[in-house]
């Protein structure tokens, strides 16, 4: 199992896993590409439907998803429409959020997110994150 996901959620060629960030600021996505790109191939929807269609169109090894996505769906919404579909049935799903105020961890478990991490976040402390979901899966 561990790898049929390593072959379909990467780049075969090069043996890199690849990472859907759905993140609508476009300077924390850069930020979070550079963070991951020596480790993974980083696809970036700026929004909740762009990163659905690529969600669709591709395949991944773990989703990174911004809670608050501004116009449109949020990232809650977003997770619902990716859980909904088999081939993520066991991809791990992390919410990216800024919201830390009691109880804000506790919801976003509750609906259906693996982890979670506040930002802002080192470089240190995502890879740890991400790496430690992979080797789960």
């Amino acid at each position: 199992m561990n790898d049929e996901i390593n072959k379909t959620a990467g780049d075969e060629k090069n043996n890199i896993r690849s990472i859907l960030l759905i993140e609508d600021d476009a300077i924390n996505a850069s930020v979070i590409q550079r963070f991951l790109r020596n480790d993974f191939k980083v696809d970036i929807g700026f929004n909740g439907l762009k990163g659905l269609e690529l969600a669709e169109a591709n395949s991944y090894c773990l989703v990174l998803l911004d809670i608050n996505l501004g116009r449109g769906i949020n990232g809650i919404e977003v997770l619902h429409h990716l859980k909904k579909n088999e081939k993520f049935s066991n991809v791990p799903m992390i919410a990216s959020t800024a919201y830390t105020m009691k109880g804000d961890k506790e919801r976003l478990f509750e609906a259906g997110f693996d982890d979670y991490i506040s930002k802002p976040y080192t470089m240190d402390e995502i890879l740890i994150k991400i790496k430690e979901h992979l080797k789960q899966i």
